[in-house]
Parts: C-alpha cells; structure tokens; sequence
C-alpha cells in the first residue's frame, strides 16, 4: 500500500513536471497560450487562477504589447513605478510580466488576507490608499466601501470577482 501510494506521488510529480515544462516553452504569441501560462503559474503561486486571467483580460484583453493611457504596459498593464518595484527585464515580455504579477499579488494577499475585492482594487488604483486600509480593517463589504472607489475601481472589481 505504502509503495503503490509512493509510485502515484512520483508519477504525479513527473507528470507536473512535464506540465511545466509543456507550459514554459509553448510560445505566447496567442491568447489561448498566454491565458494558459498565466492559468498554471498562478494557480503553482496559490494565486487563483480564474482571477488571475480575468484580470489579465480586464487589464489588456491578453495584448502583451498594449499601454494604456496612463502609462501602464504589457498584459497586466504594470505601471512604470510599480514595475520597478516587482518586475525585471522587459516589461512587455509576458513571463516577466507574470512574475511580476505573482509578486504583487502575494504582496496584497499578505496586506489584505482572504479579501480579493480588496486586492483588486489595490491592483487596480493602488495598495497604499486609505479607503482600502479602512475597508480591511473595519471589516466592510465591497458594497459599504465602493462608492468611495473610483469609478474604474469598482467597475473592475466587479467585473472580475462579482461577474
């Protein structure tokens, strides 16, 4: 029994190391691809990875190359601040990008826990606002705070977490 358990933990561990390996070299020339990347390492992060993709669909729709009107770049649209804080190397290259996503995320898991309304609003306008430090604390609901968002916050938080 204990061998057999043994052989099914190695053949699941070669199996998700194949995976991986499937999953770093396909190229992220398509949307299908690039929604699969961010699929497993979010979900090897602990990062949900129905969130993570929604997000990256809500930030660019899956265009490794777009910038929005405020600065920000690349398929998590990574503002330049912000890039230099979590990113490395080219900040339109999806994998970088990725990375840097986990980063973030694992940062606004740990500041805001089990409140992913809170963490998407500060990926979406920023981990360092008062609103959000209040709402974490005091325990608020999204509809107690939104209407303290802005408007592009909480059209965002909306429609990732709640659609």
């Amino acid at each position: 029994m204990i061998l057999e358990m043994i052989s099914i933990a190695a053949m699941l561990a070669a199996y998700r190391a194949k995976k991986e390996k499937e999953i770093n070299e396909m190229s992220l020339n398509t949307k299908d691809n690039i929604k699969k990347y961010i699929y497993f390492h979010a979900n090897k992060a602990g990062i949900n990875p129905i969130i993570a993709v929604r997000q990256a669909i809500a930030e660019s729709n899956l265009n490794p190359r777009a910038i929005s009107p405020a600065g920000a770049r690349g398929v998590l649209q990574f503002m330049p601040g912000t890039w230099a804080m979590y990113g490395k190397g080219d900040i339109f290259n999806v994998k970088n990008q990725v990375q840097a996503y986990i980063k973030y995320m694992n940062k606004l898991k740990k500041d805001f826990p089990n409140r992913i309304d809170l963490q998407l609003a500060g990926y979406n306008w920023g981990e360092n606002r008062n609103v959000l430090k209040t709402a974490f604390r005091e325990n608020q609901t999204f509809s107690e705070y939104k209407d303290k968002l802005p408007a592009e916050t909480r059209n965002y938080v909306q429609k990732i977490f709640f659609n």
